[in-house]
């Protein structure tokens, strides 16, 4: 979850606060335009008793905690590409032990789970650094072994994550920074490593700076979207609704790039499918050069 690393209830209040988005761009979605892929929602999972996000299609569901893995895997469905992730976010990495671990393997071995994830560390979680840096190692690890990409949750401590990575061989499966919002070389490090970055609702906030500088100098072939959806947040609650979030974002990433939606579009779907190993088709070829 993208802020979970500011306060230790926002996980289960149901996230970011996304009211200063901009609302002045008007974005018609066609007829049939490449879907959109959100590759990071925590759509059907209880969180703090508010009804869950509804999941949709072309949809990866992160879990944080434990009590999670057993709330998603009913609502996976291959046929409408809704697909999960399992991990243990950091603020929950004191939910990690034998038992913990063994679960967590049997159930990779889906073929529905496409993910390890949310998995990271974040100095503000209130758990020893060590002690998640061991949680972390560990599902990179399992990662490795079942060859599937890591969904990074990353507060800070970015060169700590990319040491990590780099240790662990992690280049091997790749993954996706959930929530990216550092600089360019910070984005540049992690794409030479295998790693998407994942564009959610920051980027329409109406202060945002620092991401869309950096957006300048990242290739969007690197780039994949997210609505970070939980239950809770107001907006979001919909697939209809996430959808029309998303094609913001494509509509915004479009303006930067100085190329049409369309454009963008192919592409994140081409990255999202290169992401999670899946069929690019029914969508176009990827657009070239961008």
């Amino acid at each position: 979850m993208h802020d979970v690393g500011h306060n230790q209830s926002s996980h289960e209040a149901g996230g970011t606060d996304l009211s200063p988005i901009e609302d002045s761009v008007s974005v018609e979605v066609s007829a049939a335009p490449p879907p959109l892929f959100d590759i990071h929602c925590h759509c059907g999972l209880s969180i703090e008793g508010a009804p869950p996000a509804q999941p949709g299609m072309y949809e990866l569901i992160a879990t944080a905690q434990v009590r999670h893995w057993e709330q998603l895997l009913p609502q996976l469905d291959a046929a409408r590409k809704r697909f999960g992730a399992l991990g243990l976010h950091p603020w929950y990495a004191d939910q990690w032990d034998s038992s913990c671990a063994a679960r967590l393997e049997t159930l990779l071995a889906r073929p529905e789970v496409l993910g390890v994830g949310e998995v990271g560390l974040d100095p503000a979680a209130g758990i020893n650094m060590q002690v998640q840096e061991q949680v972390l190692r560990a599902q990179i690890r399992m990662a490795l072994e079942f060859d599937k990409p890591l969904i990074l949750h990353v507060s800070k401590g970015y060169s700590d994550v990319l040491r990590i990575l780099k240790d662990e061989k992690a280049e091997r499966v790749g993954g996706v920074v959930h929530g990216f919002s550092a600089g360019a070389n910070i984005g540049n490090a992690f794409s030479r490593l295998g790693f998407y970055l994942g564009i959610g609702p920051l980027l329409l906030r109406k202060n945002a700076r620092k991401l869309p500088q950096a957006l300048r100098h990242l290739a969007l072939e690197h780039l994949v979207l997210e609505t970070d959806a939980q239950g809770g947040m107001e907006g979001y609650a919909s697939s209809t609704e996430r959808t029309r979030v998303l094609a913001f974002i494509a509509h915004r990433l479009a303006e930067l790039y100085a190329i049409s939606p369309e454009q963008v579009r192919r592409q994140v779907w081409h990255n999202s499918c290169e992401l999670l190993r899946l069929d690019p088709d029914p969508c176009e070829e990827p657009c070239k050069g961008i």
